[in-house]
């Protein structure tokens, strides 16, 4: 005959079962919390500007909205355009052949000590008022152009509908950009690029401007003298006979051989 189970020992392991029922659940909270605590967010800004890149307009800094960059990828270096400094891979950046001015060669808007940007959306507020390069539609096809003050130089040099930072013969007289510039045929077999933003890291500040001085415009005064406003310093390191240049702009017309379809 079966006896009867003690009514103490039902007690003891209901506590039991309760108490470990609780050490489990207790177990499998803090494993939760301890895998989410090791999940940090993980943030991106690719131009160091202090704004992530999902709200950043131009992660480039290179004057020219994210949207119309678009994350194509122009010279196939796998950077997209809106963070390829150098969209055509022509050794020009695209702020030099957007006409903006860039001081020291490197891709970027030069006024870092005057940037605003009051919306904290990664553009600077000027350039974001008067953008740098824009474009319109007329009759299907894309006219490119730019608002921020007039330039003496067009956005799309030849018209063929593809702006300059997109044409590797941005004046489409059958010598691509790099030779006129350089004076020689490319002199680099394979991108070195380092940080990672499209621009050969040996090209970068060998073709710049010289500062607007009073114009806060983006783009180099008109007027002034044509080798005050684009300089070069070959690829390879060595200078020309102009004036210790290169002859960016061989007929000192003020336009740079690589925008000019007669240089002569």
């Amino acid at each position: 005959m079966l006896k009867p189970i003690n009514s103490s020992f039902r007690l003891s392991s209901s506590i039991t079962c309760r108490l470990f029922a609780l050490l489990f659940t207790a177990f499998l909270w803090s494993c939760q919390v301890e895998t989410t605590t090791k999940q940090p967010d993980l943030v991106f800004d690719f131009d160091q500007d202090g704004v992530q890149d999902q709200i950043d307009l131009d992660d480039d800094n290179d004057g020219i909205p994210d949207e119309i960059e678009t994350t194509a990828d122009i010279d196939g270096d796998k950077v997209p355009n809106f963070q390829d400094r150098d969209s055509d891979g022509d050794g020009i950046n695209d702020l030099i052949e957007a006409t903006g001015v860039d001081k020291d060669g490197d891709g970027m808007l030069d006024p870092w000590d005057e940037w605003t940007d009051e919306n904290q959306n990664g553009f600077h507020d000027e350039y974001e008022q008067e953008p740098l390069v824009s474009y319109s539609i007329e009759s299907g096809t894309k006219v490119w152009q730019s608002e921020h003050e007039e330039s003496e130089i067009s956005i799309d040099v030849d018209k063929d509908g593809l702006p300059n930072f997109w044409d590797a013969d941005s004046d489409n007289d059958g010598i691509t950009d790099l030779e006129e510039w350089n004076q020689q045929k490319p002199v680099f077999s394979k991108l070195v690029d380092n940080n990672a933003d499209g621009f050969d890291d040996r090209l970068v500040g060998h073709i710049y401007t010289q500062g607007d001085k009073e114009n806060k415009s983006g783009h180099p005064e008109k007027g002034n003298e044509a080798l005050e406003l684009y300089q070069s310093i070959y690829a390879d390191g060595s200078k020309g006979a102009v004036k210790g240049k290169p002859a960016i702009d061989s007929n000192n017309n003020g336009i740079p051989n690589f925008f000019d379809s007669v240089t002569n």
